[in-house]
């Protein structure tokens, strides 16, 4: 392992004393700790893989089973004939509305981060303005922080102008876009003032 470190290096390494029971100790937290970590991931994927389970149960069930389930709640729930039947089309209109809406706000975003890549520059533009897209659909991430840490990665290039500028784009334009774009195309499909269908997004 020393014979491609330098010389003086080398020299340095070779005077230090190793204290080989503090270094055992050391890797015996390190095992524990890994040992740990490996059951929490396990743990984690389990509750993943059975959530995925009941989801595609849920599915099968109710792409299956869909209109005599709701044949059923309409007798069993003390509601007027056929107001649960409203109620469920109302569901389903609310729930296409909010998935059009997403889409269709993260694609205006992803065009928006295109348009900031190319005036920034920013290598390979097509496949970030695509990683914005599907990034967008992350609350945490979003397409304005896809576009900021394309923002950082122009600043590690050597390029602090195009990044700031970049930077700046990401927040006056791709942020503003989800919370304008989305409202209107959510709006569409639902019975609803924008003010209402607004506020529901930002606290969603």
């Amino acid at each position: 392992l020393l014979r491609g470190v330098p010389a003086p290096l080398r020299e340095r390494v070779l005077r230090i004393e190793l204290d080989r029971p503090a270094l055992q100790a050391r890797l015996a937290d390190v095992a524990a700790q890994m040992l740990t970590s490996v059951g929490a991931i396990l743990r984690a994927t389990g509750s993943l893989v059975f959530s995925l389970a009941m989801v595609i149960v849920a599915l099968v069930v109710f792409l299956v089973e869909g209109r005599r389930i709701a044949a059923w709640l309409d007798d069993v729930l003390p509601l007027g004939r056929g107001q649960t039947r409203e109620l469920l089309r109302e569901f389903r209109l609310v729930g296409n509305s909010v998935l059009v809406g997403n889409v269709g706000t993260s694609a205006v975003q992803a065009f928006a981060a295109f348009l900031g890549y190319l005036m920034a520059r920013a290598p390979s533009p097509l496949v970030l303005a695509f990683v914005t897209f599907v990034l967008s659909f992350v609350p945490a991430i979003g397409g304005a922080g896809t576009s900021l840490l394309a923002a950082g990665l122009l600043a590690l290039l050597g390029a602090p102008w195009r990044a700031l500028f970049l930077a700046i784009w990401s927040v006056a334009v791709v942020g503003v876009v989800d919370n304008v774009v989305k409202p209107v195309l959510v709006k569409r499909g639902i019975k609803l003032h924008g003010a209402l269908v607004f506020f529901a997004i930002i606290a969603g």
